[in-house]
C-alpha cells in the first residue's frame, strides 16, 4: 500500500507479507495490524489508536480482561516422558478444546543432572496422527554435584489458532543420558479468540505517554497466605491504573503434586471477576512449585479497583505467594 502525498482515512490497515508506505501523506486509522512485512512512514503523519504486531508482546496485552485459557482445563499438569536423543511419545494435554483459542505460552519443569539440550513440541490431531504446530528448546548447564537440579522454563509462543474440539498433545527430546528420571511437567496458556486480544489498548499507554514502574506486593520480602476456597484481598483500592505482571508461588504443599494455578480478580468482596491466571507446574522431585512465572499477557487494573487472588485448585491450608505489578502514571 503506498499513498503519495495523499490523505488516507480508514478504520484498519492490514499488512500481510508486504510493506505499507504512505509517502509524504497523512494516515488516520484506528488499528494497524502487521502479520508480517513492515510498515514504514516516509515523511508522513500517522494518527492511530492501536499498532499491533503479530507475534510481539503487544499482542498479549489484555485490555478486555478476559482470563487466559489454561490447558489442561482440569488444571492438572501434563506429565511427558522425554526421549533420549529421540522424540518421546506424545502425551495428551487436552482431549478436545472447548472453544477456539490462541496458543501463547508454555510453562514447564524438568529434572536435570547433567548439561543437556532439550526440545518440546506441541501437536494437534488424533493419537498417532499429531501435527506439530509449535516447538521450543534450549540448553541447560549443570556443574558440580547435587541432588537432582530442576530446570524450570517459561516460553512465549508465536500465536497459533487452535480450533474448538481439537486434541492437543506434547512430546519431548533431550540429549541427557545419565538420569533415569526423564519426566517433565507442563502447562499451556492460551488466549481467547483474536477479537479479545486485539482489542484496543488505552490510547495514552500505546502512545508512550504513560510510564510504568514495577513493584511487589507485599512490598517487603514476604508472602501473602492464600486459600482455594475464597478470594484474599491484595489491594483494597488501586492507587492508580496498574498491570498484573506475574507471581511467585510458595512451595511444599502436598496439594501441589499435580501442579497448581494462581488466579487474580477485581471487584468487591463477593463479586470478584477473574481477569488473570498463572499456571505453576510441580518440579517433580518433591511437592514444590516452580518459583516465579509471568502472566501470559498483562491484565490491566484500573484506579480504585479492589484486587484479590486465590489458588485455582483445591488445596489444604494456606500456601503463600508474592505478586508483581506495574503502576501506570
Amino acid at each position: 500500500m503506498a499513498k503519495l502525498g495523499e490523505t488516507l482515512t480508514t478504520t484498519d490497515v492490514e499488512v500481510e507479507g508486504e510493506s505499507a508506505q504512505p509517502l509524504g501523506g497523512v494516515l488516520s486509522t484506528k488499528n494497524i495490524r502487521i502479520a508480517s512485512g513492515s510498515y514504514s512512514l516516509l515523511g508522513s503523519m500517522l494518527s492511530t489508536e492501536e499498532l499491533w504486531a503479530g507475534g510481539d508482546e503487544m499482542g498479549y496485552w489484555n485490555p478486555s480482561r478476559e482470563p487466559p485459557l489454561i490447558l489442561p482445563s482440569s488444571l492438572n499438569q501434563t506429565s511427558v516422558t522425554y526421549g533420549v536423543n529421540a522424540w518421546g511419545n506424545w502425551a495428551q494435554v487436552e482431549a478436545a478444546t472447548a472453544v477456539d483459542m490462541v496458543l501463547a505460552q508454555l510453562v514447564g519443569t524438568k529434572v536435570v543432572i547433567e548439561s543437556c539440550t532439550w526440545w518440546v513440541q506441541i501437536g494437534v490431531g488424533a493419537a498417532e496422527s499429531e501435527v506439530v504446530i509449535a516447538e521450543v528448546g534450549s540448553a541447560s548447564f549443570v556443574s558440580g554435584s547435587g541432588a537432582y537440579p530442576v530446570l524450570a522454563f517459561v516460553c512465549r509462543l508465536a500465536p497459533v489458532l487452535i480450533a474448538a474440539g481439537t486434541r492437543v498433545s506434547v512430546r519431548g527430546y533431550l540429549t541427557q543420558t545419565a538420569i533415569s528420571n526423564r519426566t517433565g511437567r507442563l502447562y499451556l496458556a492460551c488466549l481467547p479468540t483474536p477479537a479479545a486480544w486485539e482489542a484496543t489498548w488505552p490510547d495514552t499507554y500505546i502512545e508512550g505517554s504513560r510510564v510504568s514502574s514495577f513493584y511487589r506486593q507485599p512490598a517487603t520480602p514476604a508472602y501473602t497466605a492464600l486459600t482455594s476456597s475464597g478470594w484474599t484481598e491484595l489491594i483494597a483500592s488501586a492507587a492508580s491504573d496498574m498491570l498484573i505482571d506475574g507471581a511467585q508461588a510458595s512451595t511444599g504443599a502436598a496439594s501441589h503434586e499435580t501442579g497448581q494455578t494462581l488466579q487474580f480478580a477485581v471487584g468487591a468482596a463477593g463479586s470478584e471477576v477473574m481477569i488473570a491466571e498463572i499456571p505453576f507446574p510441580n518440579i517433580g522431585v518433591v511437592a514444590y512449585l516452580v518459583g516465579a512465572v509471568p502472566t501470559v499477557r498483562k491484565a490491566i487494573v484500573y484506579a480504585g479497583e479492589r484486587v484479590s487472588a486465590k489458588w485455582g485448585k483445591t488445596i489444604a491450608g494456606s500456601p503463600t505467594a508474592a505478586f508483581y505489578f506495574e503502576t501506570l502514571t
